[in-house]
């Protein structure tokens, strides 16, 4: 049995809700625009559904959700511009290889290596959902953003931890 102590201090954690990227605010736009919503009903409807005045105010999440409104409501999003890296397509070996190798950091290697073994045990539909979903489970289970940020102890056992998703999915 535990005893609340008066006076005690409760134990408070950071809550992980970053702003709206550039890429989803453009989404928001290029959706409005498309569906012949105008500025004034955009900032009407973002003051109603979460008390914001601007979609710059909106986390990631709260973008993700007007996204998949405008999506419900007939908008698709087109294929955008795949970005060169070093003159070439950051696909299948190019991956990474903008990072170059760094000491006490991940190499692009390991970092292509864990994005085709998440790529098996994901179940999100497309691309882009696989790569939110690969961020998620690296923020909750490792405390890390991106893979741009792994270091070569926390790459291995990013590793060990999507085999055994692997294997227990097997």
């Amino acid at each position: 049995m535990s005893r609340i102590l008066k006076g005690a201090a409760k134990a408070t954690y950071p809550r992980f809700n970053p702003k709206v990227t550039g890429a989803q605010l453009s989404q928001i736009h290029i959706a409005c625009k498309e569906l012949g919503i105008s500025d004034d009903d955009r900032h009407a409807m973002l003051m109603e559904r979460f008390k914001k005045t601007s979609s710059r105010d909106l986390s990631r999440i709260q973008a993700d959700r007007l996204i998949s409104e405008f999506k419900q409501r007939g908008w698709k999003k087109k294929a955008g511009k795949v970005k060169p890296v070093n003159g070439k397509h950051a696909y299948g070996k190019q991956r990474f290889e903008s990072l170059g190798h760094r000491p006490g950091m991940a190499s692009p290697k390991q970092l292509r290596l864990i994005e085709v073994l998440w790529r098996k045990v994901s179940f999100a539909g497309d691309d882009t959902a696989q790569d939110k979903a690969l961020r998620e489970f690296l923020w909750a289970r490792f405390g890390i953003e991106t893979l741009e940020f792994l270091t070569l102890e926390v790459a291995g056992k990013v590793i060990v931890a999507v085999k055994e998703m692997n294997v227990r999915q097997s």
